[in-house]
């Protein structure tokens, strides 16, 4: 017996991320992962070469990866799925975005893929008769941020309370 241990960045779409965001749902190879709840990391065992059945006989296969090809083997792997939203700080003027991890890239590319956080992926910035670059600063410093998790549709309000104005 082998024991091979890797450790991979499985690509996702920017599709499978809002399905596994929504519904908690995510195929990997033939396996279908349930139940993998927001702001969580989950771990399960999936088969990616091979057949168990349930009286614990294996039968092997065939199995390639980037490291390498077997013959007559049963792979078995641990998965860790971290799912989660984040913030991030975007320089307008720069067209750059920040990510929680330091990284810098560009905002217009919509997704990126972290080390630290897997794929990352934003909405762009719609185009509207607003230009949302010729406005002055309000305020700059922390305010509460306010908005409802289980729904994409109702909007994201900051409000900011000081000892004579309040703002929203």
């Amino acid at each position: 017996m082998a024991i091979l241990l890797n450790m991979y960045i499985h690509e996702t779409t920017r599709e499978s991320c809002q399905r596994l965001h929504q519904e908690g749902i995510s195929f990997l190879g033939t396996a279908t992962l349930t139940g993998i709840a927001r702001s969580s990391t989950t771990h399960r065992t999936i088969t990616l070469a091979g057949i168990s059945e349930t009286d614990g006989t294996c039968y092997e296969t065939t199995y390639s990866d980037p490291y390498g090809s077997w013959t007559n083997v049963f792979v078995q792997k641990t998965i860790e799925i971290k799912l989660k939203n984040q913030m991030a700080r975007i320089k307008m003027d720069s067209g750059k975005i920040i990510l929680p991890s330091g990284t810098t890239c560009n905002f217009v590319d919509s997704t990126w893929i972290d080390y630290d956080s897997g794929d990352m992926f934003w909405k762009p910035i719609p185009t509207n008769t607003c230009e949302l670059k010729s406005y002055d600063v309000l305020y700059e410093g922390i305010v509460d941020k306010i908005e409802e998790e289980t729904t994409t549709q109702h909007p994201t309000i900051c409000s900011l309370t000081t000892e004579s104005i309040t703002f929203a």
